[in-house]
């Protein structure tokens, strides 16, 4: 069980950082047009 719970952290860590990535990238899309 603790280790499933080290690894939804893990999953959860990875998922928010491409999520803040792609944001990046989408604000960055809109400031170029």
């Amino acid at each position: 069980m603790f280790f499933s719970f080290i690894f939804l952290i893990k999953i959860s860590l990875k998922e928010r950082i491409t999520n803040t990535f792609f944001y990046f990238l989408f604000l960055k899309n809109i400031e170029g047009k």
